[in-house]
């Protein structure tokens, strides 16, 4: 009975060490950028959908632009993240934070040198977001040309993009009902299948 029972406890004991293994093993992601990151929930249900291959750590804060991005840039690399997504082109649209095209394409630039020459592993993503309707979008009068922005930066500096803007279409109030931050239902739709997606394409 006793050698059963040591028996078990060896089992169990096993198990439990194999399943600390299993989530140590999972690549670590971060998401850094705006309340479009910060709020929704999409990176718990982005660990689901890809099997919980990846730990997606939430770097999003609300009312933040890309020059937020160089106060926690230095913590990231140093954690040598699988992957970066950044997400910035929302906020350095709005005009009372006064961030040009000029002047957003260089932080954006700039943000993924530190990424290279610190964590050159690391596999950096651009991503767009969603349109916006009202006030969100009257202050933002040209989110259209920062979207745009991000493309044009992903292929002349050779990174990865999560384009989800053309995946939102003709989305309306049930979908971002402030005219700014989707639902987390909509979060599910778009961008949870597009992040999914891009991180499945990491692995071998």
């Amino acid at each position: 009975m006793l050698k059963r029972r040591l028996f078990l406890l060896t089992l169990v004991a096993a198990t439990t060490a194999l399943s600390l293994a299993a989530a140590d093993e999972r690549r670590e992601v971060i998401a850094l950028g705006t309340s479009l990151t910060a709020t929704g929930g999409w990176q718990s249900r982005v660990e689901e959908r890809t099997g919980d291959k990846f730990r997606v750590i939430n770097f999003g804060a609300g009312s933040m632009a890309s020059p937020y991005g160089f106060t926690r840039i230095d913590e990231i690399v140093e954690r040598q993240p699988v992957a970066i997504i950044i997400e910035f082109a929302a906020n350095d649209a709005y005009l009372p934070y006064d961030i040009s095209l000029s002047q957003s394409r260089s932080n954006t630039n700039l943000l993924i040198e530190k990424v290279r020459r610190a964590s050159p592993s690391t596999r950096i993503f651009l991503m767009t977001t969603n349109p916006m309707f009202g006030y969100g979008a009257e202050v933002r009068p040209q989110l259209s040309a920062y979207y745009a922005q991000y493309r044009e930066i992903a292929r002349a500096e050779s990174v990865s993009l999560i384009d989800t803007e053309p995946a939102w279409g003709a989305a309306g109030k049930d979908q971002i009902p402030d005219g700014v931050h989707p639902t987390a239902t909509a979060h599910e739709q778009v961008t949870v299948p597009a992040v999914a997606n891009a991180l499945l394409s990491l692995l071998p």
